[in-house]
């Protein structure tokens, strides 16, 4: 009786941390325009504008590209809940952000019973859910797109993990899928997984024989997902050269003013509401979270001690290790010390914000992601607070539903659209 009630227990202590979602009321963020969002996507629905990619009443009432460039599946699936007789703030504190916790609690439980069991999976579990960054995300910064990012993380994880010890063609198909999830619920989070992702399928196939047919299967369901999600991310390429897409890399939005210090990923139990700044000197918490790296610190001890004793490696030991390496390279990619490979790769410049972006699975020892799993849209080192959206070079619009106005505009005029066509 006791082995069946330990699930709904674990998965109770997860729900603990947005259970204060549940009160009646909204709450204030960072990105506190999640609402405004959902309702144009709940007009497009009604419109039958499928997908959706132009919002008829935000930039001044002039209409806006919301979801041209900013990746549309959270706002579908609050904007469903909206359309099903939910209210707006109702759908995005349910949808939006009590759901991705109980997604991420799953997720990670699935995940890392393949590796250590089921009580393993219960401390991973717990683990990821309480991630500092994943309760900044949902607290402090509101990021919708990335916390629906962190989702679908140790999914993918997972389905990967299925092919290579079932051989069945069905978890390509959820690969497939979840991929997509991914790509349209945060597209720098995805790009910064495949990163990781790579090197794990050469570590994973190495030593077999039939590596090669079975990276070109999981390499073809990478395909499809891409073709699956074409719809929001060739629109989001093309579109580019009329829009200003260069002011999320200039002034304040430089990576180069948000690397962070070791002290704040280890040490500093600092939290606050208030935003990155440039230099260590910030108003939030970048924290990997004490308990999370003593964890992690603890597993590599007793491991080696067990290496040691029976003088072999095992396959734990191995894999511990080898996602240990890979989320300290990305803690050093948070520092300013890696400047010089952050200046000769071109595309990290869009990962403004080094620290807190590294949407990062860093699975240690329980395959536990720490805070490189952080944000996505900054990956030097830390998200901009209010200003943290990847898509700041868009007109950015207030709260306000009825009036859909905004505070930018930074859309491509033709030139001969007079003195205020920006050159």
């Amino acid at each position: 009786m006791l082995k069946r009630l330990i699930p709904w227990l674990w998965l109770t202590i997860g729900l603990l941390s947005v259970i204060s979602l549940a009160r009646p009321g909204y709450f204030k963020m960072h990105d506190d325009i999640q609402a405004i969002r959902t309702q144009q996507m709940s007009v497009c629905l009604r419109d039958l504008q499928i997908p959706c990619h132009w919002v008829p009443d935000m930039g001044l009432g002039y209409g806006y590209p919301q979801f041209i460039f900013y990746p549309p599946l959270p706002y579908f699936l609050m904007s469903a809940g909206n359309l099903a007789g939910l209210e707006v703030l109702d759908s995005v504190k349910a949808i939006g952000f009590i759901t991705p916790a109980i997604l991420s609690l799953l997720g990670m439980y699935f995940l890392a019973k393949q590796f250590w069991g089921e009580k393993g999976a219960v401390i991973a579990a717990l683990f990821y859910t309480y991630l500092p960054y994943r309760l900044i995300n949902t607290y402090v910064r509101g990021a919708m797109g990335e916390l629906w990012g962190m989702v679908w993380m140790p999914w993918i994880f997972w389905a990967v993990e299925r092919y290579l010890r079932t051989r069945q063609h069905k978890y390509l198909i959820w690969l497939s899928l979840l991929a997509t999830f991914m790509v349209t619920s945060h597209l720098l989070s995805a790009l910064m997984l495949g990163l990781f992702l790579a090197p794990w399928l050469i570590y994973r196939l190495w030593g077999q024989l039939d590596w090669l047919p079975q990276f070109l299967w999981l390499c073809f369901s990478g395909i499809m997902a891409l073709g699956l999600s074409g719809f929001f991310i060739f629109p989001a390429m093309l579109e580019q050269p009329y829009v200003h897409i260069e002011t999320i890399t200039e002034g304040y939005f430089n990576y180069f003013n948000h690397f962070v210090s070791f002290s704040q990923l280890f040490t500093n139990t600092h939290w606050g509401t208030g935003s990155s700044e440039v230099g260590i000197f910030d108003g939030m918490s970048f924290q990997i979270g004490i308990w999370h790296w003593l964890m992690v610190l603890t597993s590599l001890v007793i491991g080696a001690i067990i290496v040691i004793y029976h003088k072999k490696l095992n396959h734990h030991f191995l894999n511990l290790s080898f996602i240990t390496l890979a989320s300290l390279v990305y803690l050093g990619m948070t520092h300013s010390r890696s400047t010089p490979i952050w200046q000769h790769i071109s595309f990290y410049t869009f990962f403004n914000s080094p620290g807190v972006s590294s949407p990062q699975p860093d699975f240690s020892s329980v395959w536990l992601p720490v805070h490189w799993q952080s944000g996505t849209n900054n990956f030097p080192g830390k998200p901009f607070g209010s200003s943290s959206s990847p898509y700041s070079f868009l007109p950015t619009p207030t709260p306000s539903l009825a009036s859909g106005s905004t505070t930018t505009i930074a859309l491509k005029c033709p030139a001969n659209s007079g003195k205020n066509s920006k050159k």
